[in-house]
């Protein structure tokens, strides 16, 4: 529903109690890249990642990441 900064939020508060939620990362992660927040987006993507490989293959595949599909950084981290 593009409300990014609220969906942060409610992600901040799942993972007060759950922070190594893999979904959850990948989703506050989108919704950082949504806001060109590029840098948290990776770092939280990255930790994502570390959780299971299948977040790899929706970051390359996701809209919300299109902006960074060119960072080496990103590359890297969906190679």
């Amino acid at each position: 529903m593009k409300n990014f900064p609220e969906s942060i939020l409610c992600c901040n508060l799942i993972l007060e109690d759950y922070p190594d939620n893999g979904d959850i990362l990948y989703d506050k992660s989108c919704n950082l890249a949504m806001l060109s927040n590029f840098e948290e987006a990776l770092d939280l993507l990255e930790h994502a990642i570390s959780k299971g490989d299948k977040y790899k293959t929706k970051a390359k595949i996701s809209k919300s990441f299109e902006k960074l599909s060119e960072s080496s950084r990103f590359q890297e981290l969906t190679s």
